[in-house]
């Protein structure tokens, strides 16, 4: 062989070495790169979650100011209101009296109903909750 194969030969060995050496140094650089990522990306996430879950304590916490009795209470009163805006509708005169009776008694039942609906959803929430799965800390997600 001619000395010009021996150095184009050599040229070619000694890049292919370099580049591969490179090549090596660049994806270690990226692998630790990306596993400090996933770290600050996983810390990230259980943080996350634990705001979620603090937000979701806080409505839960909100939602049930009320209780059923307390519901059950407004529908008597809304039953009362509808019994008294009848008796009133019998006397002249009454008629203001009486359409703020039926104003009363609807908004009356519209609460009654939202509360009612309210506690449902509350106790649904609660019992979604308690599962295992949304407990903070275990696994990325």
């Amino acid at each position: 062989m001619q000395n010009e194969t021996y150095i184009i030969l050599f040229g070619l060995l000694a890049g292919w070495a370099l580049t591969s050496f490179y090549f090596l140094k660049a994806m270690k650089r990226v692998n630790r790169l990306r596993h400090s990522d996933l770290k600050q990306y996983q810390t990230d996430l259980n943080e996350a979650k634990q705001r979620y879950l603090g937000l979701y304590r806080q409505t839960l916490s909100f939602g049930t100011f009320l209780s059923r009795e307390d519901a059950h209470l407004l529908l008597n009163t809304a039953d009362s209101l509808r019994l008294a805006q009848e008796t009133w509708k019998a006397f002249p005169g009454t008629e203001p009296v009486s359409a703020k009776a039926n104003a009363q008694q609807v908004q009356i039942k519209q609460l009654a109903d939202r509360a009612l609906t309210t506690l449902g959803m509350a106790s649904k929430l609660t019992a979604d909750f308690n599962r295992p799965e949304w407990t903070v800390g275990r696994g990325a997600a």
